[in-house]
């Protein structure tokens, strides 16, 4: 929660780390504001604190988290079959290092830090 308008933060302020990660992540914000409205939900949960959850965009891609509540890093995974995504090769946009990607196959996972996630997006690459 931010107790400021971040229209009008300062340079100071905006160069902050998490401003500049969290408050002013475009991609991150993009998500927040999709006007499809669709809330997430659980797709799986290899242990109660190892989650992965999606929601669907209006664009047909899919915005997923991989949330690791444990006190230790863990690897985190899914396929793209159980978040509704066809296809054998995939596109993933990495929305904490705004990098894209093409995935081959139906997995994919990550490595998330103790107490974090990776955010991501998620579409079909073949027409």
């Amino acid at each position: 929660i931010a107790g400021n308008d971040v229209r009008t933060m300062t340079d100071s302020s905006r160069e902050a780390r998490i401003a500049r990660e969290v408050l002013l992540n475009r991609d991150v914000i993009a998500v927040n504001q999709d006007s499809l409205g669709e809330q997430g939900h659980l797709i799986s949960a290899s242990r109660a604190d190892l989650q992965v959850w999606a929601r669907p965009l209006k664009d047909g891609s899919m915005a997923v988290v991989l949330l690791n509540r444990a006190s230790v890093p863990a690897r985190i995974g899914t396929n793209f079959t159980s978040l509704g995504i066809p296809g054998t090769s995939h596109r993933v946009r990495d929305l904490w290092s705004h990098k894209d990607s093409t995935v081959a196959g139906n997995n994919y996972g990550a490595n998330v830090a103790p107490h974090g996630v990776v955010m991501f997006r998620a579409w079909n690459a073949t027409p």
